[in-house]
């Protein structure tokens, strides 16, 4: 069986990185989307520069890619996208240029959570394939049994603005030009945690912003992929969404943002109604040790684990539903 080809968005640093790790771990290729292309570069070489080496999760018949590797300066342009061409390098580092799109950033893409990654193993979902690690599902305490060295894969570090509709486009016409599918998308970017205010009196330019990246960037990604997913034996679509978009139990705080989850949750349920074949589901990462997340909260490795298992859920596995850890939250 012939690796995944996966795209994460908002996936420079955090859980998006931590996400891209475990992936490329497993021995998939992954496109390391960033607003910002030079702190994506930095971090497809932090992935394989900082990471002891280590066994990584596979699934049952998957190919271990060796090494890692390493491409270097752009040289061919497809379609208004530049990808990086270069000699490959035998168990080595990084990819270097790569994807550039036309068109300025338009809004501050950030990690749904941020901060630096934390290696590590996460505990394998039970009944679905141990690709790249996940939460246990069925109530079992989750065993991260030590790290997952450089990536067995490949990561393309790419420009990515969600909220820039040329880049969705680039995308997808590098993603035809180069793989001609695609089996994963975590829609991952997010912006403006707004804890400084509340619903009665907030800045609604700071909830357009956030309404640009966490629910139209990551519809627009989706609509441009999504002949690719259509083309994919086993499509995955993860919204990486927050208890803080649950009805259930949410409070006055965080507008932007806690209402921007809520549609992200709402687009969940639509597509999975509507695109039979692909499993979607929105995963709440947990409160994670991050920037956005602040301090106490737990281990990286751990939030992107409880995405992870919505990516490696068997081709029976839910769709359409809410998850944190594999467990179901209130809407």
């Amino acid at each position: 069986m012939s690796s995944r080809i996966a795209v994460v968005t908002g996936a420079n640093r955090g859980i998006g990185l931590e996400i891209v790790r475990q992936l490329a771990a497993a021995g998939d290729t992954v496109l390391l989307g960033s607003r910002d292309l030079t702190k994506g570069q930095t971090a497809a070489a932090h992935l394989t520069a900082a990471a002891p080496r280590g066994d990584a999760a596979r699934s049952p018949g998957a190919p271990q890619l060796g090494g890692g590797a390493i491409r270097g300066e752009a040289t061919h342009v497809e379609g208004g996208a530049t990808w990086g061409e270069a000699p490959h390098i035998e168990g080595a580092a990084t990819w270097g240029e790569a994807t550039h799109v036309e068109g300025g950033a338009m809004w501050g893409e950030a990690t749904h959570v941020e901060g630096g990654a934390t290696w590590g193993e996460a505990a394998r979902p039970h009944g679905a394939a141990t690709r790249g690690g996940a939460a246990q599902p069925d109530g079992g305490a989750t065993d991260f049994r030590g790290s997952v060295g450089p990536p067995q894969g490949e990561v393309h570090p790419i420009e990515l603005d969600v909220a820039n509709p040329a880049h969705a486009e680039a995308l997808a016409r590098t993603l035809e030009s180069r793989f001609g599918r695609l089996d994963i998308l975590v829609n991952n970017a997010a912006i403006h945690y707004d804890t400084w205010q509340s619903a009665s009196g907030a800045d609604l330019d700071v909830v357009r912003e956030a309404f640009e990246t966490n629910v139209l960037g990551a519809w627009q990604v989706t609509q441009a992929v999504l002949p690719l997913l259509r083309r994919s034996e086993h499509p995955r679509i993860v919204n990486v969404s927050s208890e803080a978009g649950s009805l259930a139990s949410m409070g006055p705080w965080a507008p932007a943002y806690n209402v921007s989850k809520v549609s992200l949750n709402a687009l969940t349920v639509m597509w999975a109604k509507e695109l039979r074949g692909i499993l979607v589901n929105s995963v709440c990462p947990g409160w994670v040790a991050t920037d956005m997340g602040g301090p106490g909260g737990r281990p990286v490795r751990e939030g992107a684990a409880s995405v992870l298992w919505a990516v490696n859920l068997p081709d029976d596995g839910p769709t359409g539903g809410f998850y944190r850890d594999g467990h179901p939250i209130p809407w």
